[in-house]
């Protein structure tokens, strides 16, 4: 049993180093396009993989309604 758990948490550390990896790769692509290019801004704040383990316990409706509340966009429902 342990070494399952063993097994378990080395698969998830190595997708989390995985996500963090791409995650890097991604923003310095973006950041020396950004750089070429005649605005040359790019966002100076890394990235942090989600924390999975976190549990939500609003419903989908709730968690629409506070991110377009906070974005300041309407959703128009048909």
């Amino acid at each position: 049993m342990l070494e399952t758990c063993a097994e378990l948490y080395e698969a998830e550390e190595k997708e989390k180093a995985y996500r963090q990896y791409v995650a890097e790769a991604l923003r310095v692509i973006t950041e020396n396009t950004a750089k070429a290019s005649l605005e040359g801004g790019y966002v100076m704040q890394r990235c942090t993989v989600y924390d999975e383990r976190i549990v939500e316990n609003r419903t989908a409706q709730e968690i629409v309604e506070d991110v377009s509340k906070r974005a300041g966009i309407t959703i128009k429902r048909r």
